[in-house]
């Protein structure tokens, strides 16, 4: 204590004073202060307790609400093809069978879930900020839960295929897959304690994401070739042949899952922030309709909150212009493969888009984690972006099926930049003050948005293309990530050029997201 500087931390302090000080404080304190401390040491490892079990409990739920979900949707578009083959008296690989059975499709499923969910996506995740996690994750599954036993009992009754839509609608409005992930990850987002932990916990749930996509049309396809059919004879429960299994599995399943999260999950969401919104919302209750107040700012409040963020805006173009190529690739991998020279036939081509989900399970459990200890995450996006651009425009360079699996999975790696910018999402928020269902929601909203309209635009252009240059679509895609990978690339310049004349905007800065 003589020296000059006085130390003024614990971490300032000599090693041997700092540990002498570890030993000489209990004795030193009152036992009130003791008890206080004591209270807090279990305070922390309960809470730490606390968080372990609610990820392992939340990386659960992903696996059974996604598996059982990935078998089933393989199941249903044979479902529509054995339908029409019934009802038109043709081969059930006819043009015009496969034509009927994807009308239906859209008609019966795709549309009514999607439009249904794109009313709501935005408004749930920002909801998920004012009444916490727990209620509208319980909201999604048991949702979830209806869709499944409309659909099984379409199956086994064998009722008219239109009886499919009321129960996508009813899907569709709790959030479905896409809300369902956004609050999972908003929920294992509260428990980290910072964005490189963030993005471990973000890696984990997609991974097991894409885990369930790769295993769950193999499991479901064994499942279907040998135990599918669940009522023998003749009788009203006999119908649907060989899928019945499928449908029984995932209606049993999301039953689970809605117990799990009713008796096991619990609020991961701080007091603070939920009093908080709930105090806004109150105050703003006395001049707002309860309409206005619980869905129409709910969904809109995200939008404005991009427009006013060029963070966000930047992201979530980067975000819509990578998306476009990702939504559609695996249903023109579907049709790609089956011309010349490859010639798959159904069960290689099942394979065939497994072996694309493992690709992004492992570019998120391995690749984005080691490139996390070398480069900050904004150049794990990009590297991503790299990745995906230049994979996926070799995708019309294979000449034989060897190489179209191999430059097919290695596109895989676009698994990367997707968690990543998820994570730049979660932490924008954080910068500006807005929680993470508001802000993740966005994405989820994207990928109904793009999942919905993206598709029928590639199949388009694939079919108007196909006869003078078949991998087109591939090269467009392409050329879309390219062009996102060069936004991203003027994100850091952007904000370093502008940063003096918009502090006081309180907009962030990179070093603030990074």
């Amino acid at each position: 204590f003589s020296q000059p500087h006085r130390p003024s931390t614990a971490h300032d302090m000599p090693d041997d004073f700092r540990i002498g000080l570890t030993f000489i404080q209990p004795l030193t304190m009152s036992p009130a202060s003791q008890g206080d401390a004591n209270t807090d040491s279990i305070g922390r490892q309960t809470g730490l307790a606390s968080a372990q079990w609610t990820r392992w409990l939340l990386f659960v739920v992903v696996i059974m609400f996604n598996l059982p979900l990935w078998s089933f949707l393989p199941a249903i578009v044979d479902y529509f093809v054995q339908r029409q083959c019934d009802a038109l008296g043709k081969p059930c690989d006819s043009a015009k069978v496969s034509g009927a059975a994807a009308l239906w499709q859209n008609y019966a499923f795709i549309i009514p879930c999607n439009i249904s969910n794109s009313l709501t996506a935005l408004a749930l995740g920002t909801l998920s900020d004012r009444f916490g996690r727990r209620p509208l994750l319980l909201l999604c599954v048991v949702t979830q839960c209806a869709g499944s036993l409309g659909s099984l009992l379409v199956v086994l009754f064998r009722l008219d295929l239109w009886w499919f839509a009321p129960g996508f609608i009813v899907n569709g409005l709790g959030g479905a897959s896409w809300v369902m992930v956004v609050l999972v990850l908003a929920s294992v987002g509260d428990t980290a304690v910072d964005d490189s932990e963030r993005a471990k916990l973000f890696s984990g749930v997609m991974g097991l994401y894409y885990i369930s996509s790769a295993a769950g049309p193999l499991i479901g396809g064994e499942i279907t070739a040998h135990c599918g059919r669940l009522f023998q004879g003749n009788c009203a429960w006999c119908h649907g042949d060989n899928l019945q299994a499928v449908f029984a599995i995932f209606f049993i399943t999301n039953v689970l899952v809605v117990l799990l999260v009713a008796l096991g999950f619990h609020e991961t969401a701080s007091d603070t922030m939920l009093r908080e919104n709930q105090a806004r919302a109150a105050t703003a209750a006395v001049t707002t309709g309860w309409f206005r107040l619980n869905f129409v700012q709910p969904t809109f409040k995200p939008m404005i909150l991009v427009g006013r963020s060029r963070w966000l805006a930047l992201l979530t173009g980067v975000y819509s212009l990578c998306y476009v190529g990702m939504a559609d690739r695996s249903s023109l991998l579907t049709l790609y493969s089956k011309k010349h020279p490859f010639d798959m036939d159904d069960d290689q081509v099942g394979w065939f888009l497994s072996s694309l989900g493992l690709a992004r399970a492992v570019a998120v459990f391995a690749v984005l984690p080691l490139l996390l200890r070398s480069i900050p995450l904004l150049w794990c996006a990009r590297l991503g972006m790299l990745f995906a651009a230049v994979f996926t425009g070799c995708i019309g360079l294979a000449r034989n099926t060897q190489s179209l699996y191999i430059m097919a999975t290695l596109s895989g790696l676009d698994a990367v930049w997707d968690t990543s910018l998820r994570v730049l999402f979660s932490s924008a928020g954080s910068a500006i003050g807005a929680g993470d269902g508001e802000v993740l929601g966005v994405i989820g909203f994207l990928q109904v948005f793009l999942g919905s309209v993206a598709p029928i635009c590639f199949q388009t252009i694939y079919a108007a293309t196909v006869t003078w240059c078949p991998p087109f679509s591939f090269y467009l895609i392409s050329a879309l990530t390219t062009v996102s990978l060069v936004l991203s690339m003027g994100m850091q310049q952007h904000e370093a050029k502008n940063s003096d004349s918009e502090q006081s905007e309180t907009r962030p800065l990179l070093s603030d997201i990074q």
